[in-house]
């Protein structure tokens, strides 16, 4: 078992008491590289957009930036590297929001 799935399976067994599936190809899991201060300042969209413009918008305005513990981890990212307002957050943290959350996108 690749680490990443391993650490996705420690902390998935501590809130999910059942049949806890984690995929095997976890490689596609990239979104905390735009916690990591630097790292999407080259980043565009299709479109033309960069991805540094609107993190620092969210930066400006404070909205906090919850970081996938094991992700991070996997990646030897430590909370020294992140960019203003961003810090280590567990899955149970994703699903307190996603319920409390009108409208919620992952």
């Amino acid at each position: 078992m690749c680490k990443l799935k391993e650490l996705y399976t420690q902390e998935g067994k501590v809130y999910d008491k059942g049949n806890l599936y984690v995929p095997d190809d976890l490689e596609i899991l990239d979104a905390v590289v735009y916690g990591v201060l630097g790292l999407a300042d080259n980043v565009k969209a299709p479109t033309g957009d960069d991805a540094k413009t609107y993190i620092d918008y969210l930066i400006e305005k404070e909205v906090p930036f919850y970081i996938c513990t094991p992700c991070a981890r996997y990646r030897l990212f430590s909370e020294d590297e992140f960019i203003a307002g961003a810090k280590l957050s567990t899955a149970a943290q994703l699903i307190d929001l996603a319920a409390e959350s009108k409208v919620f996108s992952f």
